[in-house]
Parts: C-alpha cells; sequence; structure tokens
C-alpha cells in the first residue's frame, strides 16, 4: 500500500491506482529495514549511471518494474549492479492518480503522444 499525504486525483480507494515520485526523491538502500512511516519496495539494481553531480541508479520490482532513482554524488549509497537494495520515499512527495489518468500521467512530451500503458 502506497502512502501519501498529498491530496489525490481520481483515485478511489479499492481500485487501481498509479503513484508518481520523483526520482530525486527517491532514496536507495541495501539497509533491510527502511525508515518507518516511509514508503518502500525491494528490488534489484539493475544499473547505476554517473550523470555529472547525480548518481542514477535503475531498480527492477519483483514485478519487473523500473524505479528510477538520482541522488547527488556525495550522499549516494556505494552499491553494486545485481544486489538486493530498498527503495524507500515519503508520503509527502508521492502523487495518486486514479489508474484512468494512466495516458496522461505517463505522456511522453518528447513524443507528442501517450505512453503505453501497461496492463
Amino acid at each position: 500500500m502506497i502512502r501519501s499525504s498529498l491530496g489525490t486525483k481520481g483515485a478511489v480507494d479499492g481500485r487501481a491506482a498509479l503513484a508518481a515520485v520523483r526520482p530525486e526523491a527517491i532514496m536507495v538502500s541495501d539497509a533491510q529495514q527502511p525508515p518507518p512511516g516511509q514508503n518502500a519496495i525491494s528490488g534489484e539494481l539493475a544499473s547505476i549511471s554517473h550523470l555529472g553531480d547525480v548518481i542514477q541508479f535503475v531498480v527492477l520490482t519483483p514485478g519487473r518494474d523500473e524505479i528510477i532513482a538520482r541522488l547527488p554524488r556525495p550522499t549516494a549509497p556505494r552499491l553494486a549492479v545485481g544486489g538486493r537494495v530498498w527503495c524507500s520515499w515519503d508520503p509527502d512527495v508521492t502523487q495518486v492518480f486514479g489508474a484512468e489518468q494512466a495516458e496522461i500521467v505517463l505522456a511522453d512530451p518528447a513524443a507528442g503522444e501517450a505512453a503505453p500503458v501497461a496492463g
């Protein structure tokens, strides 16, 4: 269950929804338990990219969804690709949308059209 302290946009309890979090708001750690009160999911660290002053981590969840986290280089953890990690983020940065809004939320502005929705 995803927690959000922000208002939901079309999401209804008991129905499919989409949670959106900015990559810079996601923490990545190899700790066994994420901080209490945080949203969290474990996964496999698929890749690490050095992007100047930030490091980008791509994590594959058990359902094979990708989570992208971008952390400032000085505070980024040293992790090994292929290892199990936890992604966590605060409810204050979590936007929740109704599943029917997925095409709008996942739209790729560069393509000029809505992104395909996995089902």
